[in-house]
């Protein structure tokens, strides 16, 4: 959002120098001749002119254009500019994100002498919950280029160890370095996060075809769950997730076998309407509702309703007051694998006419496309 609204700002201030004739050189020029080191300087002339843009403008607009030089290989004029950067914290991050794209062109040299940059500008703030904040930050980029001591100094100052290690997890297993996530997920001591890094390796391991190994880092997960873990949203999640994910690597009895636990952990969700996380004060809308369709994009269709019905029940609702959109969902599912009477069958048991409509329409749709494709074929 913050690129976004610099990059607006950015073009709204070139568009007012344009009215003064700034930019007229470029109107006769053609696109081959526009050179993007040139249109950089540009935008810093702007930047550097403009009396509309504050500190906090100028020092996002700053970061923005280092990280587009980067793109085009300009490492060190990127480093350049972001040290032009005012604001303390967004020159921080600004190294950090220089750093993350630096690192993954393979200039890892180069790369770590800007994390250190990185980290030595965060530490340097003075307010003390800025600079908590800007290590913090620092930390997740640091983690992403690759320089995991870096990350870990920043993530201890920070008290966010947790967290970014569970990032280097995931990392690392995407690397398929498994042996070192493992070692490292040993390390994490928030049971939330080092469920979540388990995931992430049995996740990579399924897609990598390593289903034996996979099966394994699932059930240390699934243990630690049942004997530690005492927070149904976020344990719901984390299954739901790790069953969608080996579901498509296609491990599909262990899904089913994780979405069921899923659904019983469910059961014990309760809604907490003083907080400020959606997904925490609706968990109906946020968590239980995304775990039965998820169950349905996998094709597990049966499992789903079993398992819809069987919170409704726990509920002591019926199924289409409980989750009418479910059934939505669902029906749209079934109708996509040709069973259209079935998928009629199940919007008949809807009675909110907004659901209803919708699944009517979204049946229709699919079979409207079946048969543009089946004239197609002739």
């Amino acid at each position: 959002m913050a690129n976004r609204y610099a990059l607006f700002v950015c073009m709204a201030a070139m568009l007012g120098f344009a009215k003064a004739g700034l930019l007229s050189r470029y109107e006769a020029k053609s696109d081959k001749d526009y050179d993007p080191s040139s249109l950089f300087q540009e935008a810093l002339q702007v930047v550097k002119a403009s009396k509309r843009l504050d500190r906090y403008d100028r020092s996002m607009i700053l970061a923005e254009i280092a990280l587009n030089m980067v793109e085009f290989g300009l490492f060190e004029r990127a480093v350049k500019v972001a040290k032009d950067i005012g604001n303390e914290e967004y020159r921080a991050l600004a190294y950090g994100d220089i750093a993350a794209e630096v690192s993954k062109r393979g200039k890892k040299k180069q790369a770590h002498s800007i994390s250190v940059l990185a980290l030595k500008t965060a530490m340097a703030i003075k307010e003390t919950n800025y600079r908590l904040t800007a290590l913090s930050k620092v930390a997740f980029r640091l983690a992403d280029a690759g320089f995991y001591d870096l990350a870990l100094r920043a993530a201890k100052i920070a008290k966010n160890e947790s967290i970014v290690r569970s990032k280097i997890v995931d990392k690392l297993a995407k690397e398929g370095k498994f042996e070192q996530a493992k070692k490292m997920a040993e390390t994490i001591g928030d049971v939330s996060f080092r469920l979540s890094a388990l995931k992430s390796i049995a996740l990579e391991m399924a897609r990598a075809g390593m289903k034996q190994q996979a099966s394994q880092v699932l059930d240390e997960m699934l243990k630690i769950l049942k004997e530690k873990f005492k927070d149904p949203i976020d344990a719901v999640m984390i299954l739901r997730e790790g069953a969608e994910g080996i579901a498509k690597a296609g491990m599909k009895e262990q899904a089913k076998e994780i979405f069921a636990l899923a659904v019983q952990v469910a059961q014990d969700i309760k809604p907490e309407p003083f907080s400020s996380l959606s997904h925490r004060a609706f968990p109906e809308l946020s968590v239980v509702v995304p775990l039965i369709s998820t169950m349905a994009d996998v094709g597990l269709i049966d499992e789903a309703l079993e398992s819809v019905e069987k919170l409704a029940k726990s509920k002591s609702l019926t199924l289409d007051k409980a989750y009418p959109q479910v059934l939505h969902h669902i029906s749209v599912k079934v109708a996509e694998t040709n069973q259209i009477e079935r998928a009629l069958e199940l919007v008949s048991s809807i009675n909110h006419p907004y659901h209803k409509a919708i699944s009517l329409a979204a049946i229709a749709r699919v079979i409207a496309i079946a048969e543009t494709a089946r004239i197609g074929t002739k």
